[in-house]
């Protein structure tokens, strides 16, 4: 299976940049020199064209541990620090051959990363989609199933993630459960796929940033659900976050004309990043739906083509008269059957685990 996601990890690392505030301390202001590096050594390879993981690794951990006692912003940084461990390790793990040892070893360090993000925190979904394709790649796929499967509460209905369900459909057509893989692929069209004629449509109008910006501060007319999705968006909180300070300092002060005049100016040139920011997502929504469709497209024939063959391998074995055939079942000790598999509560998200069959032969 292909490392694919919804953005790359380098650019995941870059859009996490946009999440760092200002240092308000030296201890701060030195954690985060830490973070960037760290970020660096990543993204860059040296001379024999390899990542040193084990020293991006180490700046993280050192960020964890500064950042731990400082505040809000400590928080948020020792946040990123983990999500970025995780990530190091996860592309480490996923480069070594399949026959290596440590491959495994090395994603269990990137899954027990991923866990440990805070519920509820700002990157808490990317750190439950992360983990799913984690799980899937060591084989885990209860595991896997059961982070997809927390994604699909209404707490996350506007998390931008249309590779979640390709996800699902991969696990289950491992698995050999037909239905279910077909049944994921038709929810990406009709939660998706569905968005294109209205993306399609918006992107056609010649808005400047700025208007960009106020037709997402617009809450009536169509496009309810794009906006929505735009809304939800880490980096809108940054800039709602800015809108609103700068509305609020300027209800409760008297300034003088010049001063007014420059508050404008800084309210117009948010409204000018936040429009280009807003124009630039639409974009790329639209391209990664596409994308992802025509991904769909293959993988349903790959999956009506193993179906094929699978249904001919039993028909084989039964015309030969053979003992039953039997599937292989996993060695899962956490089975359980529940018959309401859509309710979900609150405090059970990220806590869920499938107990799925595989139905291949052996």
């Amino acid at each position: 299976m292909s490392f694919k996601k919804s953005y790359t990890v380098n650019s995941l690392f870059f859009l996490s940049f946009t999440l760092l505030a200002q240092p308000s301390n030296d201890i701060l202001k030195s954690a985060q020199e830490k973070y960037q590096r760290g970020v660096q050594l990543f993204s860059v390879k040296n001379a024999n064209q390899k990542i040193d993981y084990k020293e991006a690794a180490s700046l993280f951990k050192d960020v964890q541990m500064k950042a731990a006692d400082q505040g809000q912003a400590g928080k948020n940084l020792q946040e990123l620090a983990t999500l970025a461990l995780a990530r190091l390790y996860y592309e480490e793990a996923f480069l070594l051959p399949a026959e290596n040892p440590n491959r495994v070893q090395i994603m269990k360090k990137a899954i027990e990363a991923y866990q440990s993000i805070p519920r509820f925190s700002v990157n808490w979904s990317s750190a439950l989609f992360e983990q799913a394709w984690a799980c899937t790649v060591i084989e885990d796929y209860g595991a896997a199933l059961g982070a997809l499967h927390s994604l699909k509460h209404s707490y996350f209905s506007y998390d931008f993630y249309p590779e979640a369900y390709i996800l699902e459909a991969i696990v289950y057509w491992y698995n050999c459960q037909w239905v279910e893989a077909e049944g994921a692929l038709k929810a990406f069209e009709e939660n998706y796929v569905s968005l294109v004629p209205d993306l399609q449509k918006l992107l056609k109008n010649q808005k400047t940033n700025i208007e960009w910006s106020l037709w997402l501060d617009n809450t009536d007319g169509d496009f309810k659900a794009i906006k929505s999705y735009l809304k939800n968006e880490k980096l809108n909180y940054k800039f709602q976050s800015a809108f609103s300070r700068l509305k609020e300092f300027r209800k409760t002060n008297s300034f003088s004309v010049e001063l007014e005049e420059s508050l404008l100016q800084t309210n117009k040139n948010l409204q000018h990043k936040s429009g280009a920011w807003i124009h630039d997502f639409l974009n790329r929504m639209l391209t990664e739906i596409k994308d992802i469709e025509v991904r769909a497209g293959i993988i349903s024939l790959e999956i009506k083509t193993a179906q094929a063959e699978w249904l001919g391998e039993q028909n084989s074995l039964m015309a030969g008269n053979n003992k039953p055939t039997r599937y292989f079942i996993q060695d899962d000790k956490h089975f359980f059957y529940w018959s309401k598999p859509t309710e979900r509560w609150l405090d059970e998200l990220g806590f869920y685990r499938f107990s799925i069959i595989s139905k291949c032969y052996e």
